[in-house]
């Protein structure tokens, strides 16, 4: 018995340990430009790992003073200690060509040790009291004509959330017709390794205009501010961008606008998240509805509404074809993570020409243009039917349903974004002339050696996830 107490006490310290395992730590990090060194500059700088683990260190640079990076191109060499593995110590350096590297340019390096994030802990901090204060402010109509005043006082909260949480913030505005002051507001949380990888979470923030739009869409919006809150803090390999979308209501102009003018040639979207209505939820039989024709394409998915006497007690989670990868990575979140989260899913051919009702959000104009993108929706009309009255009000919303929702999407978005157990640090690039004002140690470094590409080159994680890791 005692070999047996011994035994545990020695697995729970290892497991206590394990959950404590700590972050690369980097210090004294100094980016220089090196005129007489050749034509290389370097990084000095000091890495450390409580538990002493092998490390992952890559480089990526900005042009903008900082305000976006971007990998460094393929064939620019890069030398010393960068790539896998690096030991943890002091008077590290990385030699980088000098070609293109200016004094106005950031360096971002970021070290981090492979160990697990706990993706579960990040779900769990879902916080309901939160959610549902932020209700009582966002609920009432948001429209230009009915009420301005309350649409511009969301779009400044949506972008002073951003800016609490150091995203990158942006209002993108936009005309159309006599609407001059529409704006999208995009938050970026920009990744370390694959940057130019983006995951899409958004929500349109605007109403009809003669409804409070508790459900439609300020639940949307809940989980939009919600999804950042507890994202922000982490390191992800990829970079996520949050969005409140303008003038859905109107025929989906803005996210018509931002896919046609404001996505980066360079980036590529991998997953588009769309929260269109996700809080009305009932137990009560026959009350949810289908479009017309929803026997004929889904005959599988109608029976299994007719077993359940077409409740209204589950998220739908719709795709097209060319999303199913998105779609089954969705799922297998939610049941890993979520498992009392009931959710129905299906993809519709092509774009979803045949069931036009599949294509009333966000998601649509990223389908048009070949990315992957889901609507999660409790299914709008065809289950709350306070939909576009002035009955659409918080009273109706059921915060359990919504938080669920809300859980299985930061699952998903954190699954595809991948985190990282990781330090980051940023500093611009300083020059340094005069051969005396150099580290003898990188002079006769660089010296010595023709610099080559690192056998490691650190480009991330290539593969996207269909299926969450511990399914």
């Amino acid at each position: 018995m005692t070999f047996f107490l011994r035994l545990c006490a020695l697995l729970l310290l290892g497991g206590v340990a394990q959950a404590q395992n700590q972050a690369p730590q980097l210090s004294n990090v100094q980016p220089w430009i090196a005129a007489d060194v050749g034509e290389y500059s370097y990084v000095l700088f000091d890495v450390s790992d409580a538990e002493n683990d092998s490390i992952i260190i890559s480089l990526a640079y900005s042009n903008d003073n900082g305000v976006t990076y971007q990998p460094f191109p393929d064939d620019t060499d890069l030398s010393g200690d960068i790539g896998h593995p690096i030991a943890p110590g002091t008077n590290k350096y990385i030699g980088i060509n000098n070609i293109g590297i200016s004094a106005n340019m950031f360096l971002k390096i970021t070290a981090h040790d492979r160990q697990a994030v706990d993706i579960q802990a990040i779900v769990d901090s879902v916080d309901i009291e939160r959610v549902m204060a932020d209700m009582a402010f966002v609920e009432g109509t948001r429209h230009y004509s009915a009420n301005p005043n309350h649409i511009a006082a969301i779009k400044d909260t949506i972008y002073n959330r951003f800016e609490a949480a150091n995203l990158n913030v942006v209002r993108q505005a936009f005309t159309v017709g006599s609407f001059t002051d529409a704006e999208n507001i995009v938050g970026t949380q920009t990744g370390n390794g694959l940057e130019q990888d983006v995951v899409i979470v958004d929500a349109h923030f605007d109403t009809v205009d003669d409804a409070p739009g508790a459900d439609d869409n300020g639940t949307g919006v809940l989980g939009l501010l919600e999804t950042m809150r507890v994202l922000a803090p982490y390191h992800f390999e990829r970079s996520l961008q949050y969005i409140g979308f303008d003038l859905e209501e109107l025929g989906l102009l803005g996210s018509l606008n931002f896919v046609a003018n404001d996505i980066p040639a360079q980036n590529n979207i991998v997953g588009v998240l769309n929260y269109e209505m996700i809080g009305y939820y009932t137990e009560e039989p026959n009350t949810q509805a289908v479009p017309a024709g929803f026997n004929i394409l889904y005959p599988d998915l109608y029976a299994q509404l007719q077993a359940n006497e077409f409740r209204g007690d589950f998220l739908i989670n719709i795709a097209n074809i060319d999303s199913n990868p998105l779609r089954m990575l969705f799922d297998s979140c939610a049941a890993a993570y979520v498992p009392a989260l009931k959710v129905m899913s299906l993809a519709i051919p092509g774009n979803g020409e045949i069931a036009p009702d599949f294509r009333r959000s966000d998601h649509a104009p990223f389908w048009d243009t070949d990315r992957q993108a889901l609507m999660l929706t409790d299914g709008a009309n065809f289950r709350n039917p306070y939909y576009h009255t002035p009955n659409d009000l918080a009273l109706s919303v059921n915060y359990d349903f919504l938080v669920n929702n809300i859980k299985a999407t930061v699952a998903t978005a954190a699954t595809l974004a991948h985190p990282l157990h990781a330090t980051v640090v940023t500093a611009p690039f300083v020059p340094q002339s005069g051969i005396s004002n150099t580290p003898q140690r990188v002079v006769a470094y660089m010296r010595r050696l023709t610099l080559q590409k690192s056998t490691y080159m650190y480009r991330g994680q290539i593969a996207l996830p269909n299926k969450c890791p511990n399914t």
